[in-house]
């Protein structure tokens, strides 16, 4: 039953985040402090969050669909938990939700870095080759 539960979540969780990761990617939700990556160099500016937030779509797109895999593997691991009345299943069902939250610190620090070169003049987020 465990893995079930897991699973719901993680799907909703999963799910929400695709659409958040959506809307911010696009534009179509702001600077706040509550959805998104808040830094001080996403925050200088509407334009600094907005192209923070959009090199950072593909990383963001890719953690949904990590939870939204996550969630269906526990289903299947619950569903199974339940068919056989196994107990120790539990424990591989939240494995994956653990593991879900590990790409978020990696994806703010490229966001962190895309808004800091967009305030330098880079608006892709990339830095010029020098020469």
């Amino acid at each position: 039953m465990t893995g079930i539960v897991y699973g719901v979540v993680l799907l909703v969780i999963g799910a929400l985040g695709w659409f958040v990761a959506r809307g911010l990617s696009r534009g179509k939700i702001g600077p706040n402090l509550v959805l998104g990556y808040s830094t001080k160099a996403t925050r200088s500016s509407r334009e600094a969050w907005f192209a923070a937030h959009k090199a950072v779509w593909p990383d963001m797109g890719a953690t949904a669909l990590l939870v939204l895999g996550a969630g269906v593997i526990s289903l299947l691991v619950g569903a199974l938990q339940l068919w056989t009345g196994w107990s120790a299943l539990s424990i591989p069902a939240f494995v994956p939700m653990c593991l879900a939250v590990v790409p978020w610190w990696s994806i703010r620090k490229k966001a962190n870095a895309a808004a800091v070169a967009f305030q330098a003049g880079e608006p892709s987020g990339e830095t010029r080759p020098t020469t």
